[in-house]
């Protein structure tokens, strides 16, 4: 339930376009209060106010915490705009990590001014505007509890507006205005940058929580010490550390994490490259082999795919290194005919099932092997995955599947009957470089001209090529002579689909899987379902987070114009380790018993991301039960209700092929003019042929955590057409933002309404209690999806379209909606 502790209060927060004094004000005009926040820089100043979207309840000024002029400037702007204060908090601080020895004069006043001077002043000037009864909060750090060596000057202005707090809470008292300060501990801002990923489990290893802070920690206590629930607590410090000031960490694994040698290097590898692994056809597919140092046995882990074992893209995705230093050998194969692997004309997708199997059955067998294999890898290595694993191979004991489909027609060849062009394309042209030097490498002189041109294609793809046409049997394939993804290949020969099909197959797989999947991922939904169905008959975990295919290695924490936080990326998940540690740690669980205490037990079966409120949650379930299947109805004048109208309406739209709506952001993988994500989608919902449905603002937050469909009721003057539904929210600004969406391809009767359901696949999004949902009806997302040309007739021949009139009928008697499922609040 969303609180309103400062409904109608003013709240001044310094230093608040980044970090805690960010989150800070989010905090605030969430519980309904009105907010001023300063910055020096103009530029981050505007990001924040467009992250914050907080309309008229938000106050930004650009201004040095240390310039008495610009506290002045200040002070008017809030006397003009709102006549008083009812909450300071004095943020606005700059870190300085250098030994005694080495602070200059210049970088002492610097420090100085902003630390100590800028809040003294900024309190001072403020008081004329605090209100008898009101609340300040000071930010100082748990820095003045424990010496640290090259802390003294930043420690010493902490420690100086601490004891500020105390005096002032006694020279406040008969105002009755309290005073209090907060310590944070290690908190990933700003002042963290400098600090390496890799090196944080070190700090980590300090804190009893397990874990580094973020800014919404620090938030949480300062709205409280700012409240009425703290009412009785004047003069106070509040360390928010995790435990680090007062809690020694007592997990053994965790003191020799702080006792290792910084210094310490990996204990490296030995590589024994293009290893030859005859198939039971004889052909011969090159290996390369990772094996630690020291004596075997040792447990090995398999990954094949067609990009290259000798990548460095590819080396860092896997990170054989890592797996080696943790006493794993690690094989890396060329599948079939690529790269320096053998096996005649190259078609994706063939017998990588019976020649995966092949090659666990071989790795099992080596010499300084355990005998016990697991095989893993993202996209079309997690598809060789599976189609090994359902071979049920000898010496198989895991396999860890990442970001990878269960039906290619679902995400990978096509996507509710239209061809995924965004991915079919450029995956096809990138991979035609090895198909192209294979076939002239007896003819140097064309070869050049030849990758040239396939280049020159791969470049041209946002400006002529994507639309091409027909797009079943595209032109620059036939250019080429290169194999596609799979549509074209697969409606000609249906087994090309069934040798990379997962769905219907999970029975056949006889040991535990590690699941990961991405909000923003083109294979999300697959990914998904592979875990729903493998479970119902091994051991298996998942892990969703808000990444996107293109997001590997780094797991980036921002998709499209959305920061989710550091915490949301793969490098540090939840701020306690990385998810390629997380996967090595599931593995040992099934590869090394003997030396995991928590061998067999998977722990929590799903760790998903909730964006809105971006926070990890571990569930026992997916999909989750406690979810309702919740309607919101469109009605006349593009409402979005509760209940259908009584009484029909409609809506209608043109949709002409040759002026489709442009992809913009949504879980997809394309060439680089269309990175995957969420985007601002003023320039999509200000098109014609575009529909809007839009809510009410929520009273309270919304949970939709789970599969979402649309119903519409829907007819065209035509044969054919698509149907495109996107879920969207909406900020208190104004501002539109997509979650999810699908398409559904249709034969239809001219202009007979008929139901049909378009599946948006999943999502875990919390709306906030301000924001309102939207949906979008179109019927085409160009150049993800091929546009459907209206016609009914083959994608394979079709070259001629017609405009087609689209109509969207509303009505208890035709009820088009949207079904969202909804996860009731926990009281």
């Amino acid at each position: 339930m969303t609180l309103s502790r400062f409904n109608d209060k003013v709240v001044l927060i310094t230093g608040g376009t980044n970090g805690m004094g960010l989150g800070t004000a989010r905090r605030f005009l969430h519980e309904g209060a009105q907010v001023i926040i300063t910055g020096r820089d103009q530029s981050r100043l505007d990001a924040a106010v467009d992250e914050l979207s907080g309309g008229d309840r938000l106050l930004a000024v650009r201004g040095d915490a240390g310039s008495l002029p610009d506290l002045d400037a200040l002070m008017a702007a809030i006397h003009d705009r709102f006549g008083r204060l009812d909450v300071v908090f004095a943020n606005a601080g700059v870190g300085s990590f250098l030994p005694t020895s080495e602070v200059t004069e210049k970088e002492f006043d610097r420090v100085v001014d902003i630390n100590f001077k800028g809040v003294y002043f900024t309190l001072q000037k403020s008081l004329s505007l605090v209100r008898d009864g009101g609340s300040i909060v000071i930010n100082a750090s748990w820095t003045m509890y424990r010496g640290r060596g090259v802390n003294s000057l930043y420690s010493a202005t902490k420690a100086a507006v601490h004891n500020l707090a105390r005096t002032l809470a006694s020279d406040l008292a008969p105002r009755k205005i309290r005073v209090n300060s907060v310590s944070p501990g290690y908190i990933i801002t700003g002042m963290f940058d400098a600090i390496p990923p890799k090196d944080y489990p070190r700090y980590i290893a300090e804190v009893a929580a397990d874990r580094l802070g973020v800014p919404d920690d620090v938030a949480g206590a300062v709205v409280f010490l700012a409240s009425e629930d703290a009412g009785y607590i004047n003069g106070q410090d509040l360390i928010v550390d995790g435990g680090l000031v007062t809690v020694y960490p007592q997990k053994p694994e965790r003191l020799q994490i702080m006792q290792t040698p910084k210094g310490e290097q990996m204990s490296g590898a030995s590589v024994e490259y293009d290893v030859a692994v005859a198939m039971r056809d004889g052909a011969v597919l090159r290996t390369d082999v990772y094996r630690p140092q020291g004596d075997g046995p040792w447990p090995v882990l398999v990954v094949r795919g067609p990009y290259n074992k000798k990548n460095p893209v590819l080396r860092n995705l896997i990170q054989p290194l890592a797996a080696t230093d943790r006493g794993y050998m690690v094989v890396i194969q060329d599948t079939r005919s690529r790269f320096a692997s053998e096996g005649g004309a190259w078609r994706p997708w063939a017998g990588e099932g019976r020649d995966g199997a092949d090659t666990i059955e071989w790795a099992a067998r080596l010499p300084d092997s355990t005998g016990k294999v697991a095989i893993l890898g993202p996209s079309y290595q997690g598809n060789t995955t599976w189609m090994a694993a359902i071979e049920n191979p000898n010496g198989l004991v895991a396999i860890a599947p990442t970001i990878t489909w269960a039906d290619p027609w679902d995400g990978l060849f096509g996507r509710g009957g239209a061809i995924e062009l965004g991915i079919s394309l450029p995956w096809s042209l990138g991979q035609g470089v090895d198909v192209l030097v294979r076939r002239l490498r007896d003819e140097p002189q064309e070869l050049g001209p030849a990758v040239g041109r396939l280049f020159s294609d791969f470049d041209g793809l946002a400006t002529g090529v994507y639309a091409e046409l027909p797009a079943g049997r595209h032109p620059a394939f036939q250019r080429h002579q290169i194999p596609d993804l799979g549509y074209e290949a697969a409606t000609a020969d249906p087994s090309v689909a069934d040798s990379c099909t997962v769905r219907g197959r999970h029975h056949l797989v006889k040991v535990p899987s590690f699941n990961t999947a991405g909000w923003f991922d083109i294979f999300l939904q697959g990914s998904l379902d592979n875990f729903v169905a493998a479970s119902q008959t091994q051991p298996a975990q998942l892990i969703v987070g808000p990444w996107s295919h293109a997001a590997e290695p780094h797991g980036a924490q921002v998709q499209g114009e959305v920061n989710f936080g550091f915490g949301a990326g793969m490098p540090l998940i939840d701020l306690r380790q990385s998810w390629h540690d997380m996967q090595l740690d599931w593995l040992d669980r099934w590869m090394r018993p003997e030396n995991d205490a928590n061998a067999g037990d998977v722990g929590a079966k799903v760790k998903l991301f909730v964006m809105g409120i971006n926070q990890w949650r571990d569930e026992d379930e997916w999909p989750l039960s406690r979810a309702v299947d919740t309607s919101l109805y469109f009605s006349e004048g593009g409402q979005l209700s509760s209940a259908p109208d009584p009484e029909p309406s409609s809506a209608s739209f043109d949709y002409d092929p040759m002026n489709p709506v442009p992809t913009l952001g949504g879980a997809l993988l394309m060439s680089p003019e269309y990175p995957a994500g969420v985007f601002d989608q003023a320039k999509i919902e200000g098109r014609d042929d575009v529909l809007t449905y839009t809510s009410a603002p929520l009273e309270e937050d919304l949970e939709v955590t789970g599969r979402v469909r649309a119903r519409l009721h829907a007819a065209t003057d035509g044969p054919s057409t698509d149907w495109v539904v996107r879920l969207c929210y909406v900020d208190p600004g104004g501002v539109s933002r997509n979650v999810t969406d699908g398409i559904l391809r249709v034969s239809a009767a001219s202009d007979q309404v008929t139901e049909y359901e378009v599946d948006l696949w999943s999502t875990s999004m919390v709306f906030r209690a301000g924001h309102r949902v939207r949906v979008q009806v179109t019927s085409s997302c160009f150049p993800r999806w091929d546009r459907n040309l209206n016609t009914g007739e083959s994608t394979a021949t079709a070259t001629r379209p017609r405009v087609a009139h689209q109509t969207i009928h509303h009505g208890v008697f035709s009820p088009s909606q949207i079904i969202l499922p909804v996860v009731p609040q926990r009281v």
